[in-house]
């Protein structure tokens, strides 16, 4: 076996390590950062690992959602006004067999996604929006991809960029 937590966790400890020499890291959590890979319960049964995200980020993202749920939203700039977005897509992947496959609002990510939309619309900030499984992905839960779909017609407006780790 070429990953446990204790590896995954040395190994995500070693590049944070490595990137706190920076001002600014907008870290999202992926598919390997779990163990076994692709595996995350939803909350609160996952926060030994949001918690430990949490920590471990902690230079770079003060936002209690990160250890709760594993998502979360920052202010990248205020003049002009930009929030960045941070999905866990870990919760739309179709090989994570503990989600129901079914849903596109585990965790309520759904709802605070369109919250945060809706805020950063009243006040005229733009979005940046990271993740991991993007939309359309063959990983990606087709729930998901209809959601964002939806999503991106009703707030295309906002969302400036869309930055995504996975791809094979």
């Amino acid at each position: 076996i070429t990953q446990s937590v204790k590896k995954n966790w040395n190994a995500m400890s070693f590049v944070t390590e490595q990137l706190n020499r920076f001002d600014r890291v907008y870290p999202n959590i992926g598919n390997h950062d779990t163990w076994p890979v692709d595996q995350l319960l939803p909350p609160p049964y996952n926060h030994y690992l949001t918690n430990f995200l949490a920590k471990i980020w902690s230079p770079w993202i003060n936002d209690t959602n990160l250890a709760n749920y594993g998502y979360y939203s920052t202010m990248i700039s205020e003049t002009p006004a930009v929030k960045l977005i941070s999905l866990n897509t870990l919760y739309f992947d179709n090989h994570n067999l503990l989600i129901k496959h079914n849903s596109d609002n585990i965790a309520n990510q759904w709802s605070w996604f369109e919250k945060e939309l809706q805020l950063s619309d009243h006040a005229n900030q733009t979005v940046w929006l990271i993740g991991h499984v993007y939309p359309g992905n063959g990983e990606a839960m087709s729930v998901y991809t209809d959601a964002m779909i939806v999503l991106m017609q009703k707030n295309g407006h906002l969302i400036r960029y869309q930055f995504w780790g996975h791809s094979h």
